[in-house]
């Protein structure tokens, strides 16, 4: 089998904050990625052995110096043959970093995910996958706070216990792919995030806890000529106090060939329904991919 590797690099802006618990971790090009959109694409790599990427977003940075920003990177790669012949394991490790806000509330992870594939036919694929997690959840500046006690000319004596907290966290996904060739990619999986979590969350354990999160997305690229393809894709996520519908198109157009290798650039837009609108562009050198997408928001 062919071997190569396929980094990526991307600048972003995150979606939308899920209230009361803080923010939740997810972009606006989701399936960059991979294992954050769903745990059971890792390693799922037909014609590679290995990927790997790294992403930085920034949100609000027009609105206040205390912007919300973050950072994740990625690899994952096959690492075994399964119980029959085509089947095999993906195996994934993921990192992220993410500051929030006025108080700098900060989350650090580490995510090692486990995949198996399940070939059904010569072109469809059926996997499944778990991730588990390990995070650090601190505040960074106890001062930037401003307390309803101090708002109405009091003092405010109370304090915040175990400023810094480490907590385990689940999640399991499942997606189905079908492909022909360079012809057409069709995924659509659904998964669950923060399955191991407490059905209730008490005031003191807000800060370190997220609410079950439910994750669908399809996806479908499909060669329209030689030069031009097309990608439209969607995602559906729900928890208890917020849902969220993103639909995005983005075209691929083949504009050179470079010592023989292939430059493609892309561009599309998205639209977060009822929240905001998207800008998408990217361009491809052989195996790499840079790209950039922008957030403005309507509601």
């Amino acid at each position: 089998m062919k071997r190569f590797i396929t980094p990526s690099f991307l600048l972003l802006s995150l979606l939308y904050t899920f209230c009361l618990q803080g923010q939740d971790i997810h972009y606006s090009q989701f399936n960059w990625i991979p294992v954050l959109a769903n745990p059971a694409l890792s390693g799922h790599l037909p014609d590679a052995d290995m990927q790997y990427g790294i992403l930085y977003r920034d949100q609000g940075f027009t609105v206040t110096p205390q912007s919300y920003s973050g950072f994740s990177a990625f690899a994952d790669t096959k690492i075994a043959k399964g119980f029959r012949s085509r089947d095999y394991l993906g195996l994934g490790l993921t990192v992220l970093h993410d500051n929030a806000g006025t108080g700098a509330l900060t989350t650090n992870g580490i995510s090692l995910n486990l995949a198996y594939h399940f070939p059904l036919s010569e072109k469809n694929t059926l996997s499944w996958g778990g991730q588990g997690s390990i995070f650090q959840r601190s505040y960074g500046d106890f001062a930037a706070f401003s307390f309803e006690e101090e708002l109405n000319g009091s003092t405010f004596s109370e304090a915040l216990q175990n400023d810094t907290r480490q907590y385990f966290d689940g999640h399991t996904g499942l997606v189905f792919t079908s492909s022909v060739e360079e012809t057409y990619l069709l995924q659509v999986g659904g998964s669950i995030y923060h399955f191991n979590n407490r059905s209730a969350i008490t005031d003191l354990s807000s800060i370190d806890k997220f609410t079950l999160r439910y994750s669908t997305f399809a996806t479908y690229n499909r060669s329209l000529n030689d030069r031009l393809d097309i990608e439209p894709r969607v995602q559906f996520q729900y928890t208890e106090r917020s849902r969220e519908l993103l639909g995005q198109v983005v075209m691929g157009y083949l504009i050179s060939e470079f010592y023989n290798t292939d430059v493609k650039l892309k561009f599309g837009g998205g639209l977060r329904w009822q929240d905001a609108w998207q800008v998408l562009l990217g361009l491809e050198y052989g195996n790499w991919e840079v790209g950039f997408a922008y957030d403005s928001n309507i509601s």
